[in-house]
């Protein structure tokens, strides 16, 4: 019933509650210190707290290829290295270059163009090399693969099976295209000055410089030669006849595996560290609605995630075996419901406690709200009526239609419609007193 006070010709309105705080919003976005880059991205990995060591697999990008012969693949080098938490380590990862041009290592330079006129046809640009560096040193690189020519595949960044070696891998050199119709190796160009040399018909190709490979040699059909490590693979010239470009070459501070099965440039680092929780300590679920959280503590490979204390019936607890857990489900009881949560890593354990609350929404308490707080009989009152539910939070589900009535024979409220558990209504009111 809608109560108001009629005093000396005027009324006051009753009823005034504040809506109760929401619940805790989960996480949504969980940063895992397992992380991968595709080709061409460009950026830097901060080394989470507690890890010592990083684990890395870098591969070069492969040499585009022309109508009748296949760029060189790039490099795949994995290693460890050693680091301290905190440490930021820089990365740019390689591209593949196209038919004209050398691929990047990130955004900048690497592979080495071409220059001869037949472009698809006969030369192809070298492949791009992956990079990892901190405060301006090399830690890591990945050569790309050095560029097709005429009938002649680009030299390879890596063997043709694994290898465990230290210091630079020399990329392999490129080869020539003879007038009896068949590639043969060759030590044209220059192996020891930057990186893979790009081939040449009418004149040598041109030494890698810096992190750059060398660009193809005038004349048409040569390749240009990969990015990478100081020391690239020879392109080679042909004296006439175009020629592929060699490979540039790897390195890594550390003893690693290299191989020369790179395609697509990519970067994997993986730290094993002490977890760190990243999720909220709260969340509110609400009864009879399925309302999964993502508990986020990782911690590197193998990071497990543990549950001490009673859930509510309906909802279930699912370790996701990298760090991150589920709960999930529809509750069928409401309450709050302590908890604790537990990730161990191989470096470290970290726990949280955390408080599930779930909530029974369904509307316990209409309240009315009028205004103005006064008028002269006759005139016309406005009110909202909410919806309440057991734990004082408004009930949004609530979308029913309330029946309102009040002592007032000649007013004219009769019904309200709610919205997300709220609604509004007008009426005139009459009638002197309290109503």
């Amino acid at each position: 019933m809608l109560t108001l006070t009629l005093t000396s010709g005027t009324i006051a309105a009753l009823g005034v509650l504040a809506a109760a705080p929401a619940g805790a919003t989960p996480t949504t976005d969980c940063v895992q210190p397992t992380q991968t880059y595709a080709a061409g991205a460009q950026g830097s990995y901060v080394v989470p707290p507690g890890a010592t060591t990083v684990d890395v697999v870098a591969s070069g990008a492969a040499a585009s290829s022309n109508d009748y012969a296949s760029g060189g693949s790039g490099a795949t080098v994995t290693t460890t290295l050693s680091v301290t938490p905190g440490e930021v380590l820089d990365y740019a990862v390689g591209t593949s270059g196209d038919v004209w041009t050398g691929g990047l290592s990130g955004t900048s330079p690497s592979g080495g163009s071409v220059t001869g006129w037949y472009g698809s046809t006969y030369g192809s640009g070298g492949g791009g090399a992956t990079f990892i560096t901190s405060d301006g040193g090399v830690l890591v690189a990945a050569g790309g693969g050095g560029g097709a020519g005429l009938y002649t595949n680009g030299g390879a960044a890596g063997p043709a099976t694994a290898t465990t070696t230290s210091g630079v891998f020399t990329g392999g050199d490129g080869s020539i295209y003879d007038y009896n119709y068949y590639s043969s190796p060759a030590t044209g160009g220059s192996s020891t000055v930057g990186l893979g040399a790009g081939g040449g018909e009418t004149g040598p190709g041109y030494d890698g410089n810096g992190e750059l490979g060398g660009n193809a040699g005038d004349g048409s059909g040569s390749g240009g030669g990969g990015g990478g490590y100081m020391g690239g693979g020879g392109g080679t010239f042909g004296a006439y006849w175009p020629s592929s470009g060699g490979a540039g070459s790897s390195y890594a501070v550390s003893d690693y595996t290299i191989i020369g099965n790179g395609s697509a440039g990519s970067l994997t680092l993986s730290a094993p560290a002490d977890p760190v929780f990243q999720s909220a300590a709260s969340t509110t679920f609400i009864q009879g609605q399925d309302s999964p959280f993502i508990v986020c503590a990782p911690g590197g490979p193998g990071t497990t995630v543990t549950l001490d204390g009673t859930l509510p019936a309906g909802v279930t607890f699912t370790d996701n075996g990298d760090g991150t857990a589920t709960l999930a489900g529809s509750a069928t009881e409401a309450g709050t419901f302590p908890l604790t949560f537990t990730s161990t890593s191989s470096i470290g354990t970290e726990t949280q406690n955390f408080s599930l609350v779930v909530h029974d929404v369904s509307a316990k308490t209409l309240v009315v709200t009028t205004f103005p707080a006064s008028l002269t009989a006759g005139g016309q009152v406005s009110g909202t009526v909410t919806a309440y539910d057991a734990q004082g939070d408004v009930a949004t589900t609530d979308q029913d239609a309330v029946s309102m009535s009040s002592s007032d024979p000649l007013s004219n409220v009769s019904q309200v419609s709610l919205t997300d558990g709220t609604g509004t209504f007008t009426s005139n009111l009459y009638t002197a007193g309290t109503q």
